[in-house]
């Protein structure tokens, strides 16, 4: 059994240096609950919450980590941060929700604050589409896990940054299955009116002011894996 151990200590040796990086959206946008037709692509800023009307709101982002991170590798760590840029209610929960289907960004672009969305564009994610007016959610609203990856008390215009090991486990989780890569749902406080934040999109103009992924990962070196594989198989066979 030391004889194994011993491997296994060799193997974590063998493991590169974690590696970071950043990236900002690959896709965001935000659906509103009163207009199955209204989307904001294009839009600078992105909702979740309830307005003083009652009606709700939640973004969608994907940041697309399959193609810029190495096959094979280990997600370490991660965190998302978003900036909040308007508000006009106190510290409100908002929860990240691994999406469950794909969806679609287009051109629709809300004009002044945004806040009413714009008419969508063809293959645009709505509250009743995933891709405008051709592919429904199972759910209006979209379909994602109801229990939030992360979730933070989000109060004045700042920066928030959310981070747990279950966002870790969903990017990992997307790295190795690419085609489940949908992304989060922005999900505000929805019980209460007025509790709408508005989140700085990745078209903002502002550079600074748009969300980023920041990972940390391993990637085992080849010799390192042989080894786990040979170790594994001893062990199998004592």
């Amino acid at each position: 059994m030391r004889r194994w151990a011993w491997l296994a200590a060799v193997c974590l040796s063998g493991a590169a240096l974690g590696e970071t990086v950043n990236l900002y959206p690959s896709r965001d946008t935000t659906i509103y609950s009163e207009d199955s037709g209204a989307s904001n692509g294009l839009g600078q800023w992105m909702f979740a919450g309830r307005t003083g009307t009652g009606s709700t709101r939640r973004a969608l982002v994907n940041f697309r980590v399959a193609g810029i991170i190495p096959d094979g590798a280990v997600i370490e760590n991660v965190s998302v941060r978003l900036h909040m840029s308007r508000t006009t209610s106190g510290a409100q929960d908002v929860g990240l929700h691994r999406l469950l289907a794909s969806w679609g960004e287009n051109i629709s672009d809300a004009g002044g604050n945004e806040g009413a969305g714009a008419p969508a564009s063809p293959n645009d994610a709505t509250w009743r589409y995933r891709f405008y007016d051709a592919i429904a959610w199972n759910t209006p609203g979209g379909d994602f896990v109801g229990a939030a990856s992360a979730t933070k008390s989000v109060a004045s215009v700042e920066y928030y940054v959310f981070s747990s090991t279950q966002m870790t486990a969903d990017v990992q989780h997307w790295l190795d299955n690419p085609d489940e890569e949908f992304g989060w749902l922005i999900k505000g406080n929805e019980s209460s009116s007025r509790t709408a934040k508005r989140f700085d999109s990745g078209d903002n103009s502002t550079n600074d002011f748009r969300p980023i992924l920041k990972v940390t990962y391993s990637v085992p070196e080849p010799a390192a894996a042989l080894l786990l594989l040979v170790g594994a198989f001893a062990l199998r066979r004592r």
